[in-house]
Order: structure tokens, then sequence, then C-alpha cells
């Protein structure tokens, strides 16, 4: 049952992003330093594409297909989860 929230939890959170990806993707990105001694994180992408057959691994070759495998991955600071309409 509580998983079942949290899936429900996350597709409003998705829906939410999508919605507002217009205004997101045209912000630009802003470049902070990073602290003396450590490298900046830039994040990473990840695509979804829920028409495709097999599960990928994230990559634009090889999108997600589900939700849940989205779930299951931890994203970080600067990371980016881009949708196929």
């Amino acid at each position: 049952m509580a998983q079942r929230y949290r899936l429900l939890a996350l597709l409003a959170l998705m829906a939410a992003v999508a919605l507002g990806s217009g205004a997101v993707a045209a912000a630009p990105a802003v470049a902070t330093a990073a602290p003396e001694g450590r490298t900046a994180h830039t994040g990473s992408t990840s695509y979804v594409d829920c028409s495709q057959p097999a599960a990928g691994t994230g990559t634009e070759r090889l999108p997600w297909n589900s939700l849940e495998q989205v779930a299951s991955h931890v994203f970080g600071p600067g990371d980016q989860l881009l949708f196929k309409r």
C-alpha cells in the first residue's frame, strides 16, 4: 500500500515537472564555482520513453520505459530527467 502511494506521489511530481518543463528548459544554466580542491558535479541526463517495448538503461539510445525504473534511480544535484512526448 505504501509503495502505491509512493508511486502516485512520484507520478504527480513528474506530471508537475513535465507541465512546467517549457519554463524550466528555457531557463539559462547558472555556473557556480566548486569549493577549492573539489570538482563541480555537472549532473547527468537520463531519458524516459514509456512507449519502448523493452527496459533500457536510461540513456538516449536505450531509455527507461517505466516510472518504476526512474523511482529506483538516485538522482543528484544538476541531474536531468527527460521524457519523450
